[in-house]
């Protein structure tokens, strides 16, 4: 699953330069939805109480306003689920929902295909599901990443993204672990206008 995670994407990435004869870019005032959607892969170690099972589906949408040519900011929701995975006996998933303001700090806005950051900070929602048994809880989290994308004509964008991801734990319901992470990777579809 991960090496066919890691070969749509670089797959991706490689496609873009197909779209370098259009005459696009980013401009100050201009603002971009996006639906995002790929994989991903739990990444901490277990150290307690907390296993939150393998690799997983996860998907989004956002709102990106750009102020300048180089720096945007809105908001997004995505949400992640960790597949069942047996550890220690036990069988352990997860479910995250994440409510973030969404950043993003693009190298050459002018370029038809655009390397960029993409950050956010919010909160996030984590169900562990254990046996049966199920705790929640909504606390702080962050991402960060590098990014891609390319104008396939005046409205149309297409990248993908790389992220990490880091998520906050309430330690009376999980044990000794305070912060839970993942690496994803997205692919990007999105309008402009």
């Amino acid at each position: 699953m991960k090496k066919l995670a890691v070969l749509l994407f670089a797959l991706c990435v490689m496609g873009l330069p197909a779209f370098a004869g259009i005459d696009q870019g980013i401009d100050k005032g201009m603002v971009h939805v996006s639906v995002l959607g790929g994989f991903t892969a739990p990444i901490t170690d277990y150290e307690g109480d907390v296993a939150y099972g393998g690799n997983g589906p996860t998907y989004g949408a956002q709102l990106m306003f750009h102020g300048t040519e180089h720096f945007g900011i809105g908001a997004e929701l995505n949400m992640a689920k960790y597949e069942k995975e047996k550890t220690a006996g036990v069988d352990y998933s997860a479910d995250i929902a994440r409510f973030m303001v969404a950043m993003k700090f693009t190298f050459t806005p002018e370029a038809k295909t655009r390397f960029y950051i993409p950050l956010g900070a919010g909160m996030a929602k984590y169900t562990g599901k254990s046996n049966g048994a199920e705790e929640s809880c909504t606390k702080p989290a962050a991402y960060a990443g590098l990014g891609v994308e390319a104008d396939l004509n005046d409205i149309f964008i297409i990248g993908g993204e790389a992220r990490f991801n880091a998520w906050q734990l309430d330690k009376e319901k999980f044990g000794d672990t305070e912060w839970l992470s993942d690496v994803a990777l997205l692919l990007k579809v999105g309008i402009k206008f």
